[in-house]
């Protein structure tokens, strides 16, 4: 099977987060991105549903998540809160252990 090229562009702020992936785990930017398209081609058999452009395509596809995206467990209000909210900081100190305490 013959090998096709083609240019994408991503937004800087994209870009940097990719370079720290690809340095993390020894690949080139590049690679990392192949990587990432052919995850998601597989994935793309399954569903109909494509993303508008090239950046948002890259971030669906990655198995990777930035650290404001994650959330926790906030024992006092017992609910989730996301690291980068402003309650989020405020309570961080009632973070549920993975031990349940």
């Amino acid at each position: 099977m013959a090998k096709k090229s083609f240019r994408v562009n991503l937004d800087e702020e994209l870009v940097k987060e990719l370079k720290k992936r690809a340095k993390k785990d020894y690949l080139t930017v590049e690679e990392l991105i192949n990587q990432i398209l052919w995850r998601s081609a597989k994935r793309s058999m399954k569903t109909t549903s494509r993303p508008k452009n090239a950046s948002e395509f890259v971030r669906i596809f990655s198995r990777y998540k930035p650290y404001h995206d994650k959330e926790y467990y906030c024992q006092l209000c017992k609910i989730h809160h996301r690291y980068s909210s402003k309650i989020g900081k405020q309570h961080f100190k009632y973070k549920k252990n993975k031990n349940g305490s």
